[in-house]
């Protein structure tokens, strides 16, 4: 849990550095970096989630170790949401 933190804070901190580039890449070092750490953290989670399921009758340590996986799918879940509001109002 102690990586997938680490991963969670570290995609935080990609979204704090300084935009480089010029015109339409401007920033997308910050975005790809974000997205990547992300990516970290959602393996991280879903190998907690398999690895916890199988523990006997423990059943805060499981509901405590599926918290990443369900983080990583409201994000995911956010991300799809605002995609598809962008569709329906014409930003595409």
């Amino acid at each position: 849990m102690a990586i997938w933190a680490l991963a969670i804070g570290l995609s935080g901190m990609s979204l704090l550095e300084p935009a480089e580039g010029s015109g339409f890449t401007r920033g997308v070092n910050r975005l790809t970096g974000f997205l990547s750490w992300q990516m970290a953290a959602a393996v991280t989670a879903l190998i907690l989630w398999l690895g916890v399921r199988h523990l006997p009758g423990q059943d805060m340590l499981r509901r405590l170790g599926r918290i990443p996986g369900w983080w990583s799918l409201g994000l995911l879940a956010v991300i799809v949401a605002l995609f598809a509001y962008g569709f329906l109002i014409g930003w595409s």
